[in-house]
């Protein structure tokens, strides 16, 4: 693995901010996984998409990049039905209130990411096509 910087900035960052994940059982949505995120004594329960079954690895680094992910993908959204596209998933008023209170919590968060800008430490690309780090990840 020291031949990818990505994954040791991910440890680093994890290190440092005394990152744990904790799989919960309710989700809002049959799609959706909830995971609960602590950073720094922050909690947030997040509902993320495993379209690739990273958390069957139970790899604390892959729960915690698709953790990272999902707070991205509500940063990048538009607004809901965006993000609901980029899910894939029908809306529902759960959904709905999931993607507001994060919209609303996303500016706590942000301070604790190096340059105070979300980071999942993997591209996107990587992530999509199980390439690089993200493979090495997923072995």
């Amino acid at each position: 693995m020291d031949r990818y910087p990505e994954i040791a900035a991910l440890q680093k960052w994890i290190h440092e901010q005394d990152v744990a994940v904790t799989r919960m059982q309710a989700s809002i949505h049959a799609e959706l996984i909830s995971v609960s995120l602590t950073v720094s004594n922050e909690v947030v329960v997040l509902q993320i998409m495993d379209e690739y079954c990273d958390l069957e690895k139970n790899s604390t680094l892959l729960t915690v990049i698709l953790c990272l992910r999902e707070l991205e993908l509500i940063d990048d959204s538009k607004d809901y039905e965006n993000w609901c596209r980029f899910q894939n998933i029908e809306g529902t008023t759960e959904a709905e209130a999931y993607y507001l209170a994060m919209k609303e919590r996303l500016p706590t968060l942000k301070p604790f990411f190096p340059n105070g800008e979300l980071d999942s430490f993997i591209s996107d690309l990587d992530f999509q096509l199980n390439a690089g780090a993200i493979q090495e990840l997923r072995k």
